[in-house]
Parts: C-alpha cells; structure tokens; sequence
C-alpha cells in the first residue's frame, strides 16, 4: 500500500508538472474548443435536418407521387397562411348550416381541399402533414396499423403538460397495461350506480337558472361556462370525490393554461427552436399555471392516501382514483412498466381534461341546435317526460330509452365534432393504399372534413337532421367507420360510454325544466382549442317551463 500511495503521488505531481508546462495548457485549450465547437456543429446539423432536411425530403416523396400542397416555409410552417385565411371570416358568422364548420375550426381543410383535392400535404412547424379525404386511410392509420402509428414528440410534449403522459399519449406495453388497469371503472355496471351522483352534480347549476327565470322571466343564461361547471361536478365527484371548489379551481387553471397555449401556437412563435423555453412573459404565466395545476392534482391524490393512513378511511375507495391507488405500486418512475404512482398522477390529469371538457362541448352544442330547432326541441323533450315520467328518477334504463336525445346528440357530434382531427405518425416505412408513406410523415385524420362529406352523408348533408341517426350509425351514412366522435380501433376512447350518459342526463335535465331559444346577443364562430368551442360563448335565453 505504502509503494502505491507513493506512486500515485509521483503520478500526480508528473501531471502538475505537465499542466505547468506552456505547451499542454495550450493543447487542453484547443481540446475543450474543438469538443465545444463539435457539440455546437452537431446541435446545428441536428436542427438543420430537423427543420429543413426532413421536411424537404418528405415533401419531394410525396410530391413524386402526385400528393400537393402549400410551399414549404422552415419553422413556422403553413401557420401563417392558415392563420390569415382564418381571419378574413367575420367574429360572428351565419348560422346557416350550409356555412360549415370548416373555416374556423379546421381552417387548414377549407382552404386546402378544394385547391389540392382529397388529399393535400400542409406544415406545422418541421412536422409535415398528410390529410387524406378517404375513410379507410384513417381506417389503416386508427386500427389496422395503429401499431405503427403514435403521436409526434413534440405533440406529446405540448399535450403532456395538459394531460399528462397518461393513457392517451402512452403506446406498446405500458399503453395495454394502463387500459386494463383502467378499464374496469367504465364497465357498465360501475356506471349504472353512477346515475345519482350525475344528477345531483347537475341540479345544483340548474337550480340558479331556475331562480333567475323565477326571478326574471325569460332570461339570458351564458350557458356554456354552467355547462363546463356542470361536467366538472361530475367527473370531479364520481371519479375523483374531489371538492367542488377545488375541482374549479383545476378546471380555471387549465383552462387559463390551454388559451395561453394556443396563443403562442396561432403566432407561430412556439415552433422557434428554444423559444418555448425562453423566460417570456406568456411562458412564465404558463410555466406557474402548470405547477398550480400539477399542485392541486396531487392534493387531491394525497388527501385520499393521507386518509386511509390516518385511518380515517378504510381502503382507497370505490370511485376511479380509488380503484387506480388500490392497483398502484408505489414508484413514481414514468417510464416504468407497471401501473404506479406516476400512472395515477398522469391519468388523473387526463381525466380532469378529457372527461369535462368533451362533454361540456357537446353539451354546449347541442344546446345550440336545440335552440336552433323548436321542433326537435318538443320532441326530444316529449321523449324526456314520457320516459322519465317528469320526475328526476333517473335509472340506466332510462337513459337507455333516450332515443330521440341520441339522435340528437349523435347529429350534434356528426356538425359539430369535439374533436375535429387526429394526428398520428409513421413510425417506419410502410405502403396505405397506392401511397408510399415514409418514417416521420404525420397522417392527419379529417373527422370534420368526413362529417360534411355528401358522398358519405348524402346531398343533405349541411342540413341538421338528427332522424339520420333513426336506425343507428350503420343506417346513417353510406361508410359508418367515417363518424369516430370517440375514435375508433385500439385506442378509441375508454370514456364513450361515461360521456353519452352524462350527455344523456344533462340534457334531460335541461329540457324537463326550460324552454331554450338563441340570444341575439349570441355570435356564432366557433374555433379550435385542442377541442371545438364557441369562441365567444354561448348565449341562450331561457324560460321556466310550467
């Protein structure tokens, strides 16, 4: 020991000798230059192939092949065009339905299928883009060979701070084991004893329209925030038993979150590289409103673990987040396999989103048209009081025989869609029809350009006419797999048949109580925030039924 101690303090004082010298201080100053200039060098190849390369390469294949589109333009893309065609239309547009949807929902589809044909090629920011007008394109792409198919990185990144990495942007292995894990809170038995919670989540908005037509007579009800409201009850009670001013509280974050984003999307800005990561003004706001969000989602998952420590509970519950921390192990590692901690925070996030604000939409938009349409009005509402005898004695059963109410709730989805698009990309090489599709193209499934087809709707198609949906979806339309309100294939949505009854519900709710006509102070745009909206609101006067 003493030999080795003594040479490698001979070593060292040789290597201080050697960084005396004049000549190897020089020589470690060009290392450290060349490796910072390489590092430098390969950041600007790999943003260059990024930005540039890839979008270039991807276009020529598929120009080869016939696929067209707007010019390329690095980093920003296709917004501006887009965006300056989005703003040529008025803040209130007609509510005539042959006017569409497409403008100022899915801009990109209105103004390029009918300079393009059916299918184009568009950019948003390096990502480049095909739209296929043909259902079975979006067949192979949902279903077929939904295996070699996921969401673009910088998709997930953006939508990962909304959602989290949960069960909508997980994939392979981890994807399967989150779906079971989850499945059984939405088995229709579970949802059968849910009915109650729905109702009472939803009398008490109810309640405060009733005392302003009580108090006003026909009154002008801003229904789309109650309705967001109501949602939010719902999911919070009977998924999460979360306090209801709290469960506000996440939903106003997220959603001050959510506009702040698309606002940095719409400018082009968020595609600069780095830029997101700059200490601006919009990006601090967003930076604090995520952890306020992250926040107050952990408490609520912490106050049901503190109570059953404490002892105050005797097991985590029978409700969603109950069931998903009775499967949970303890680890919070996101990469993980199993279903854990970091699953429950993850999924929590997805539902407080997905399972309030796709209801809510549909729900504001189908108020809309049955204000629109007095006489689906009467007899949705007709349906309403003979099956639920005019009492709030809701049961599954029920809500089964809502006929009239899906109909129009189908037709609603059909003019209206949630959501208007989804965007999947090749993972590999592969062959969809006559089409060569290389790694790294993004497939873009038009569910709003399907939903006003006339090829698959009929020539009436821009006509809202629920009795379409008489016979079902099969009888519908000429190519049922084009109507995917909840999606299709594997991934399709696990909460379809927890939206429909809640839809259901509300509805009947609604219609029992009021008679519903459109405010003349109502402006009709609506728009795109990861979901469809009513930009400005929706305004409905109101008036107590006797």
């Amino acid at each position: 020991m003493e030999s080795f101690s003594v040479g490698m303090q001979s070593f060292g004082m040789t290597i201080l000798g050697l960084l005396k010298s004049e000549d190897v201080r020089h020589a470690l100053v060009v290392v450290v230059l060349a490796f910072a200039a390489s590092s430098f060098v390969t950041s600007i190849l790999r943003l260059v192939k990024l930005y540039f390369y890839d979008p270039i390469r991807i276009s020529r294949i598929m120009a080869k092949q016939g696929v067209r589109g707007p010019p390329f333009i690095p980093i920003v893309g296709s917004a501006h065009e887009i965006g300056a065609f989005e703003k040529s239309f008025p803040e209130s547009m007609p509510l005539e339905e042959h006017y569409g949807l497409l403008p100022t929902v899915k801009t990109q589809f209105h103004l390029f299928f009918p300079r393009f044909g059916q299918r184009f090629i568009y950019y948003r920011g390096p990502q480049v883009k095909l739209v296929s007008r043909d259902p079975q394109f979006a067949k192979e792409v949902l279903s077929l060979k939904y295996g070699f198919f996921e969401r673009h990185p910088d998709d997930v990144a953006m939508l990962q701070n909304i959602v989290g990495l949960g069960l909508d942007n997980l994939t392979g292995e981890k994807w399967a084991i989150e779906r079971r894990t989850l499945n059984s809170f939405f088995y229709q038995d579970v949802l059968k004893a849910l009915v109650d919670d729905m109702v009472s989540s939803c009398e008490c908005e109810l309640q405060k329209w009733e005392e302003a037509c009580r108090l006003g007579g026909a009154v002008e009800v801003s229904v789309e925030e109650d309705l967001n409201t109501i949602s939010n009850n719902i999911i919070a009670h009977t998924a999460f038993s979360a306090d209801r001013e709290k469960a506000k509280e996440i939903y106003r974050t997220q959603r001050k979150y959510v506009s702040l984003l698309f606002e940095s999307l719409d400018s082009g800005w968020y595609w600069i590289p780095g830029f997101r990561y700059l200490p601006t003004a919009r990006n601090r706001a967003m930076t604090k409103l995520r952890a306020r969000f992250d926040g107050l989602l952990h408490e609520v998952i912490n106050d049901r673990k503190k109570a059953v420590k404490k002892g105050d509970s005797e097991s985590y519950g029978t409700d969603l987040l109950g069931m998903m921390l009775a499967a949970a192990s303890d680890s919070t590692d996101e990469t993980a396999p199993e279903f854990n901690l970091a699953s429950v925070f993850n999924n929590t996030k997805l539902f407080f989103f997905a399972g309030q604000d796709t209801v809510a939409s549909a729900l504001t938009f189908t108020l809309l048209q049955l204000a629109r349409y007095p006489e689906w009005q009467d007899r949705a509402r007709k349906e309403v009081l003979e099956v639920t005898a005019d009492s709030d004695a809701f049961d599954s059963d029920a809500i089964s025989r809502l006929k009239v109410v899906g109909m129009v709730l189908n037709e609603t989805m059909r003019v209206y869609p949630v959501i208007s698009s989804i965007s999947k990309m090749a993972t590999k090489d592969m062959q969809i029809g006559d089409l060569f599709i290389p790694k790294g193209l993004v497939m873009e499934v038009p569910l709003a350009a399907f939903n006003q087809d006339p090829e698959i709707w009929g020539e009436d198609v821009h006509k809202f006419n629920p009795e379409r949906f008489e016979n079902g979806v099969a009888q519908a339309c000429t190519n049922p797999q084009a109507f995917m309100p909840f999606a299709i294939g594997p991934k399709s949505c696990i909460g379809k048949d927890f939206a429909m009854m809640e839809a259901k519900i509300v509805i009947a709710m609604v219609l029992r109580r009021f008679q519903l006509s459109i405010s003349p102070n109502y402006k009709h745009h609506p728009c795109h925030s990861l979901l469809t909206k009513p930009k400005y609101g929706l305004q409905l006067i109101m008036s107590r039924r006797s």
